[in-house]
């Protein structure tokens, strides 16, 4: 009796444990599993979202601070876990509730199969200074997830830039000149004699000012192609500015050239309405100073044996003083092609900004391809004495070449009361087409002639 007992507890054990067995199978193969992560910095690694402290909502996603009209963003990875047997179906993504400040990039897939994930991103761009809220709700098949929702939160901020040229304790600022740019004129200045202007960039805003720029120049520094006659200390410079903080700059020159320089100095920052400001620089040399006209060469092409080209050159007075011009002499070498076109007197003056032009001529009595120079000497401290290159090629001059083929006819013998004829070939080996405009002969006897 006791075993027939203990032997159908056994089995009533038996059945509910193989009952239990195919509810837990049965229960496997219908249940998706749905997963939320974030990848908040770009990286790649994915990390558990935080849950929200205030409970009112399940996770949630803070912006922090971000500055207006800038973009931060945030991926979330749905995904179906690698126990779940079933297909995970999402069947919504989207904002409620949430400022127009926040963009929904909704996941690609809204089918998942077990394992697989897929991504979708909430982006934030403040369009002024504020906090910011809004909710994403994410819904889906797992019975134990219907409904995830996830607390939007952020801040736009303003950093505001402020760039002032400073002069006997006074300021002078962007703001006050917009729209057009800051000036720096350093004047009239001896060679050599350095100059100097300050001027500070300034953080008037509620957030930390980001002063940098790309392509490894500074985020205060000269534009490309500035003359290195002008220089700033602190030199490419880049930082961050707390609210109401300040840098210090000089902006120096010191002109080694006669004539007028010019360059600007930038200020790139995340300033979102200033993100370049620009301060025009411009200084002058105090000195004679020759520019002549590039590219500092004058070709006479291709010239005939015998005849003439003429070219001229120009240079200028592009200094603050006068321009004496010494000496101007032609070096032709030993063939003597290159001559002056008309007399060229020295010494002579020419006021700034004034130009002269030299008149030369190529004349070859002989091919082939001939070289000389142009020397110029003046008062320009720098280039007292600089040389153009003149170059020409001489190409023989056409020429008309006619040769009869061949140049012996032999009739050999014939009859008394017949004829015989031989053609007779013009060819032109020259250069120059040839005009035939007549005929004469055959001279000798009168039994040859030319029909």
């Amino acid at each position: 009796m006791r075993m027939r007992i203990a032997l159908a507890v056994i089995l009533s054990l038996a059945t509910a444990a193989l009952l239990a067995a195919c509810d837990d199978s049965k229960v496997g193969k219908v249940l998706p599993r749905a997963s939320l992560q974030q990848d908040w910095n770009g990286d790649s690694v994915l990390e558990a979202l935080p849950a929200d402290p205030t409970q009112a909502a399940d996770y949630l996603i803070d912006f922090g601070k971000v500055v207006v009209k800038q973009r931060a963003s945030r991926a979330i990875v749905i995904r179906n876990l690698d126990v779940a047997q079933a297909k995970l179906l999402i069947t919504a993504v989207r904002l409620e509730n949430a400022s127009a400040d926040f963009i929904l990039d909704p996941p690609m897939l809204t089918e998942l199969e077990p394992g697989q994930a897929t991504t979708f991103a909430v982006l934030y761009v403040p369009q002024e200074d504020g906090a910011d809220s809004g909710q994403v709700v994410v819904e889906t098949n797992d019975p134990d997830h219907k409904i995830m929702t996830l607390r939007l939160v952020g801040e736009g901020v303003t950093p505001d830039v402020q760039v002032c040229l400073v002069e006997g304790g006074v300021e002078v600022c962007n703001d006050q000149v917009a729209p057009a740019n800051l000036k720096i004129d350093f004047g009239m200045n001896d060679l050599g004699d350095l100059v100097s202007r300050e001027f500070l960039v300034r953080n008037l805003g509620v957030y930390e000012l980001t002063v940098q720029a790309g392509g490894g120049r500074g985020g205060v520094d000269l534009a490309p192609g500035a003359s290195s006659e002008f220089a700033i200390e602190p030199r490419a410079w880049s930082g961050v500015l707390q609210p109401q903080s300040t840098q210090r700059f000089t902006a120096k020159y010191a002109p080694f050239d006669g004539g007028t320089d010019n360059a600007r100095i930038e200020i790139a920052s995340n300033d979102p309405d200033e993100g370049l400001v620009a301060i025009e620089i411009v200084g002058n040399g105090l000195a004679p100073k020759i520019c002549p006209q590039p590219p500092f060469i004058v070709d006479f092409g291709t010239v005939m044996v015998g005849s003439t080209t003429d070219k001229t050159y120009r240079f200028t007075s592009c200094g603050n003083q006068t321009l004496t011009i010494t000496t101007l002499a032609i070096d032709s070498g030993n063939h003597g092609f290159f001559t002056f076109a008309a007399s060229q007197g020295t010494p002579f003056d020419l006021a700034p900004g004034a130009s002269f032009d030299v008149q030369m001529r190529f004349k070859p009595t002989y091919e082939g391809a001939f070289a000389g120079k142009l020397t110029i000497r003046s008062n320009d401290p720098n280039s007292g004495e600089g040389y153009i290159d003149l170059v020409g090629k001489a190409v023989p001059t056409p020429m008309c070449e006619l040769v009869a083929l061949p140049a012996t006819l032999d009739f050999g013998q014939v009859s008394t009361s017949g004829f015989a004829t031989k053609p007779l070939t013009l060819r032109n080996q020259g250069t120059k087409e040839c005009q035939v405009t007549g005929m004469t002969g055959p001279t000798g006897s009168a039994a040859f002639t030319v029909p």
